[in-house]
């Protein structure tokens, strides 16, 4: 399992119990219950939000304890570091939804269509 994967059930597992908190419907599946294509959209969806990490404003990356003079350099520096782990952590870039296999679903879906 990678990060991403463990990142994913993580969510998902949070969200569920979440949902059920609140009266959800007690049928929606863990993760290891939910079907291929659940779980692959569902780590497309959570790869793009990691990207955004990358927008995080300076101010994030420095401490309230270094000298203003000092303070664009080393949040340039703790920037390129965090980016190098987003990097080595997922290497791969996010996929766009048309570029994902088109599920069981969304086929009968189509021929349905195509039918009326």
């Amino acid at each position: 399992m990678n990060h991403l994967e463990r990142i994913s059930e993580r969510y998902w597992n949070a969200f569920r119990d979440g949902f059920l908190s609140v009266g959800g419907d007690r049928s929606y599946p863990l993760w290891k219950e939910s079907n291929d294509p659940v779980k692959v959209e569902t780590m497309r969806c959570l790869r793009h939000a990691l990207e955004e990490l990358r927008n995080l404003p300076d101010a994030c990356f420095i401490d309230d304890d270094v000298a203003p003079k000092e303070r664009k350099s080393v949040a340039a520096m703790n920037r390129g570091k965090f980016e190098a782990v987003l990097d080595r952590a997922f290497p791969d870039k996010p996929l766009r939804r048309r570029d994902t296999h088109e599920t069981a679903t969304e086929l009968r879906f189509a021929r349905m269509l195509r039918k009326l």
